[in-house]
Parts: C-alpha cells; structure tokens; sequence
C-alpha cells in the first residue's frame, strides 16, 4: 500500500479528493488503524521539493503522496510537519503510523523501524556559487565549517569523516531543516550544507547565488514504517 506511485499525482494535476478508496487495499490494513479511520502521518521538514509550509498550507510531493495514498485506503489524512530528528523517535512513540521523508536505509534504522524503498538519490554540498569552495568528495570538508539536518545520514557521514581529517578537524552543524541550513550558509556561518540532491537542486531554483557541488553517498530511499504489531500489513 506505501508503495503507491507519484505518478498518480505528480505533474496530473490530480488532487486526493479525486482519487477513489480502493477496497482490496483498504482491506490489508490492520483493524485498528480501520477502526480509527486516520492516517498518521510524520512529514519531515526538509524543505523543497519534498515538503514545505507555503503560509497555512503544507505543500509539497511527500503531502500529495500521503494525501493520496490516504484516499485509496479510505482514510483521513492526519499530516504533521516535524524535525527530521524526530521522525523515527515518532514512530517509535506510537504518534504516527507512516513517515514520509527521503531515508537513507541504515541498519541502525532498521533496529527501529521497518522501510518501504520509493527510489534511488544522493546527496551533494549546497554552496554559495560565488565562493570558491566547492567541495567535490568528503573528504574535502577538512578545516571547513559544514553542515547538514539534525538526524540525517549526512550528518552522520559528515561526523565520521571529521574523524579522519586528525588536526584540521571541520566544524559540524546540526539544523533542523534545510531552511534554517540555507539561511546559515547565506549568512557565511557555514560553508557547505550536504543534503540530498534534490533538495539542493530546489534550493538553487529558488536562489541562483547558490550551486550543488558533488556525489555524496546515496543508495534507496524509503518511506518509513512504525515497527508496532501493525508494521507487517502496513508494509
């Protein structure tokens, strides 16, 4: 059921009103989350084009996806926009059935949750395009102050490589969004944001002072799962 194609929204016009409950999938869903009627719903706040707040309003591919995957099993969709640090922690505390997001699957995540794996990414530096920094490997962020999303695999891979870099050890910095991460590097507190791609690349959409420099990391990407006595018909 989590597997549910963004073809059937992304670039149709198509809203989750129009999108009828489909029967045979509802039926696989586990009686108490039939019973409640509600799909809880944790929406990483990782900007662009994944999922943002344009004034009230929650926009972005992970909102159209849960929306839409809510109508087709016939249920309310409950959407929260949270940290990403909390996503899993969520889960695990019973807020919320599904979180939306772009995860990188890890075996410490999978120790908390079970994943549903939508596509392939990676990750690259956000970097003001006018400065000569531009960091192509990791290992490049020696002596520099970067930065990525509290919880992420890129602050993880930026934290591990600090290890190597002996005496010109970067300067770390965890935020909670990209948003906040974009202000920081604008501001010159940071001089590099590693973020997945498609984040960057909306970044740069929205200001051209910015560039994406290098192929980080990557591998699939999922939505995420709370492991409960649920977790094995949600999948």
């Amino acid at each position: 059921a989590l597997g549910l194609s963004s073809s059937l929204i992304a670039g149709t016009g198509v809203q989750a009103e129009e999108i009828a409950k489909v029967p045979e999938v509802a039926d696989l869903l586990p009686q108490s989350v039939k019973d409640a009627g509600v799909l809880r719903v944790a929406m990483p706040d990782t900007g662009r084009p994944l999922a943002y707040k344009d004034g009230d309003e929650l926009k972005g591919m992970d909102p159209a996806l849960a929306n839409a995957l809510a109508a087709v099993l016939g249920l309310k969709p409950q959407l929260e926009l949270i940290p990403f640090a909390s996503a899993l922690t969520g889960l695990q505390a019973n807020k919320f059935d599904v979180s939306y997001g772009e995860f990188y699957v890890t075996a410490k995540r999978l120790e908390v949750a079970d994943f549903v794996t939508n596509w392939e990414d990676f990750s690259s530096f956000l970097v003001v395009a006018a400065k000569d920094f531009k960091p192509a490997a990791i290992t490049d962020i020696c002596e520099h102050i970067v930065g990525a999303m509290a919880g992420s695999a890129e602050l993880e891979i930026l934290s591990s490589q600090s290890k190597n870099c002996g005496d010109k050890a970067p300067t770390v910095s965890a935020f909670p969004s990209v948003n906040t991460a974009v202000l920081a590097l604008n501001s010159g507190r940071v001089d590099a944001v590693l973020i997945g791609r498609g984040a960057a690349e909306d970044s740069i959409m929205l200001d051209s002072s910015l560039a994406a420099s290098g192929e980080i990391g990557g591998g699939p990407t999922a939505t995420a799962v709370a492991r409960n006595e649920n977790s094995g018909k949600m999948l």
